[in-house]
């Protein structure tokens, strides 16, 4: 048993940071002391990181990743953060900052979701299809794109003619 104690021990040491492994290290430790003394240092400062993450949740936008896939990944990766100090966050609360976090442009999607709250991978799933298309569509040609806005014309054609009962 001590063996194990040792590589787990040995195991702990090596994952850790100099200034963090300074803090923990001690004679005679045992992995079971070790990994308390780790904890301990981690949840001390749990009220600032629990804010500071609550922030940065609160406060991630789109517009501030090169793609999509950063976005959610972001999402993610704070969720999981808060997480490792035990606040336990909702799908429902990450579709919440996902929408929020939008462009402008995503207003239809972002309102869909909202109503319908569905799941947060079929939210990922919707946006990444939803910024296809709109990536799509913008690197089409702006003829292209003008001819789809234009109504088309029609020689001789009168907006304003009436037909009568007899057909005249």
């Amino acid at each position: 048993m001590d063996q194990i104690d040792s590589i787990i021990l040995q195991w702990i040491y090596a994952t850790v940071s100099d200034e963090i492994l300074g803090r923990i290290l001690q004679d005679e430790s045992t992995a079971h002391q070790a990994w308390n003394r780790l904890q301990d240092i981690f949840l001390n400062n749990k009220g600032p990181r629990v804010a500071a993450l609550e922030t940065e949740f609160s406060n991630i936008r789109l517009q501030n990743f090169p793609n999509i896939e950063a976005y959610h990944q972001r999402i993610r990766d704070v969720r999981n953060q808060l997480a490792d100090v035990r606040i336990y966050m909702s799908d429902e609360r990450m579709v919440i900052q996902f929408v929020n976090g939008l462009p402008i442009e995503y207003n239809a999607t972002g309102s869909y979701i909202n109503q319908a709250m569905p799941t947060w991978e079929r939210v990922c799933n919707m946006l990444d299809s939803d910024h296809r298309r709109k990536v799509a569509r913008d690197q089409s040609s702006p003829g292209i794109a003008a001819a789809v806005d234009t109504p088309p014309t029609y020689p001789n054609q009168n907006t304003n003619r009436r037909f009568n009962s007899r057909g005249s």
